[in-house]
C-alpha cells in the first residue's frame, strides 16, 4: 500500500519480530495475550525476545537490516512529516520499526475482540504516537477489507491463514499457541504433529480468511 521499495523486508521483520519469544515462557505468553500483569522477572525476561531475535538472524545474508528492525521494535522514534510522506525510498531502521509499532499495535486490538474499525479509531486518537503516513496506509486498508467470519472448528479443519481467536491448549492444560496468531505452513504442521501425541482442545475458535481479493 506504502509502495516501498525492497517490502520484503518489512514482511519479513513483520513475520520474525516475535522470534525470541521461543526463549518466554509459554506462561508467561499466555499472561500475555490474556492481558494479566507480569511480574518484574517475567517482564525482563519478555524484554529481552528483540534483542534475541536480532542475534538469531543477524549473521543470515541480507538480514541485516532485517534484524535491527527486529532488535529496535520497542523503541519509539520521533518522525518528521516531509521524510513520513515518501513513497518510493528503500526501508530504512526507524521506518520499517514504526511500520512494526502501527501493525502490532493495530493486532493487538482485533485480537482482544475489536473491530478492525474501532481499532483502527484507537490508534488515530494516539496519532501522535504514530507515523501518519502509515496509519493512513493501514486505514485504505481497513475500509476495504471484507468482513471476516469466524468459526468453531476442529484440528484436522485447521488451514493456513486462519487467525486463532482464542489461545490453543492442551487438554491437561499445556499452552500451545496464543489468540491472534494467523496460522502459516510451518505452525499448522507443528499442531498436526502435536495432536498426534497429545489431546487438544476442540472445537477451537478462528477467524477464516476471506476468499474476495481486491
Amino acid at each position: 500500500e506504502m509502495k516501498v521499495k525492497k517490502a520484503w523486508e518489512l514482511e519479513i521483520a513483520s513475520m520474525l519480530s516475535p522470534l525470541g519469544c521461543i526463549t518466554v515462557p509459554p506462561m508467561t505468553l499466555d499472561k500475555i495475550s490474556r492481558g494479566v500483569q507480569l511480574s518484574p522477572k517475567e517482564e525482563k525476561i519478555f524484554s529481552e525476545h528483540p534483542s534475541i531475535g536480532h542475534d538469531l538472524i543477524i549473521n543470515l545474508p541480507h538480514l541485516e537490516k532485517v534484524a535491527k528492525i527486529i532488535a529496535n521494535q520497542n523503541k519509539h522514534y520521533d518522525f518528521d512529516e516531509e521524510a513520513s510522506t515518501f513513497s518510493h525510498r528503500e526501508v530504512d531502521v526507524p521506518f520499517g520499526v514504526q511500520v512494526l509499532r502501527v501493525a502490532k499495535d493495530f493486532e493487538a486490538f482485533v485480537s482482544s475482540g475489536i473491530k478492525p474499525a474501532e481499532a483502527l479509531k484507537k490508534i488515530r486518537d494516539k496519532e501522535k504516537h504514530y507515523n501518519e503516513f502509515i496509519v493512513d496506509a493501514l486505514a485504505s486498508i481497513v475500509s476495504g477489507k471484507p468482513a471476516q467470519k469466524t468459526r468453531s472448528v476442529k484440528i484436522d479443519e485447521l488451514s493456513v491463514g486462519m487467525i486463532f481467536v482464542e489461545n490453543l491448549t492442551s487438554t491437561t492444560g499445556q499452552f500451545i499457541c496464543p489468540k491472534g496468531t494467523e496460522i502459516d505452513g510451518i505452525l499448522l504442521n507443528r499442531i498436526r504433529n502435536f495432536s498426534l501425541g497429545m489431546k487438544i482442545i476442540e472445537p477451537v475458535k478462528v477467524i477464516v480468511p476471506s476468499t474476495d481479493r481486491k
